[in-house]
């Protein structure tokens, strides 16, 4: 095995990725439950239902406070192992630590606004696509050797439509008052690009670590 290093550091990261869609999965699904809970949707008169469904709030929310955190290290212990064999995946590594920094300022310190967006979760959103990118970049670096042209086609397209996503999902901020229903139109174009590239990306983090299993 070429990158005994990379190998193990990418499977750990696209077990971080499937814990984090887990996480939204479970958080949509308490979301759902917590209308029916509180009689928006369904029969509020029936106690019996409005009592299941609170409890499967509660109990669908726990997990939610936990997995986020487990994906935390796991993606930084994938990334550390990686980074050793590619400045891309150091990069990342790095960038992530930072992330790590700023959320934990962004827990201490006054919130400072910049039109209603808190300057750390900018930061954090910014860092987020950084260390994404980098991560593609780490793939395409490793894989590009091994004659592997169809994981770095794929890591395009994945970064394109991500990219495409993140960019839909922050402009929403940018559409408010008569443009709020066009702004709701672009949001859901990036909720739906952004599943669609999470899954790709679990894909591709499945692929680079079983191309790298047999170099």
């Amino acid at each position: 095995m070429t990158y005994p290093n990379a190998y193990a550091g990418i499977k750990k990261i696209r077990t971080a990725t499937i814990l984090e869609i887990i996480s939204v999965a479970l958080l949509i699904a308490a979301a759902i439950f917590g209308l029916f809970a509180a009689g928006i949707i369904g029969d509020p008169t029936n106690e019996i239902a409005v009592d299941s469904f609170s409890l499967a709030t509660v109990l669908t929310v726990l997990p939610v406070m936990i997995l986020p955190f487990i994906a935390l290290i796991i993606q930084i212990i994938g990334l550390g192992a990686a980074a050793k064999e590619s400045s891309k995946f150091k990069t990342a590594y790095t960038i992530v630590i930072i992330s790590l920094l700023v959320s934990v300022i962004n827990g201490t310190l006054p919130n400072f606004k910049i039109d209603d967006m808190e300057i750390c979760e900018l930061i954090m959103h910014i860092l987020s696509m950084l260390t994404f990118y980098y991560v593609v970049e780490g793939i395409k670096e490793l894989c590009a050797p091994l004659g592997r042209n169809d994981i770095v086609q794929l890591a395009n397209k994945v970064a394109i439509i991500y990219f495409v996503g993140m960019a839909a999902a922050t402009a929403i901020d940018f559409f408010t008052g008569d443009a709020a229903n066009f702004g709701a139109i672009i949001s859901t174009i990036g909720l739906i690009l952004s599943i669609v590239a999470d899954f790709m990306y679990v894909s591709l983090l499945g692929k680079a670590a079983d191309a790298l299993e047999t170099a």
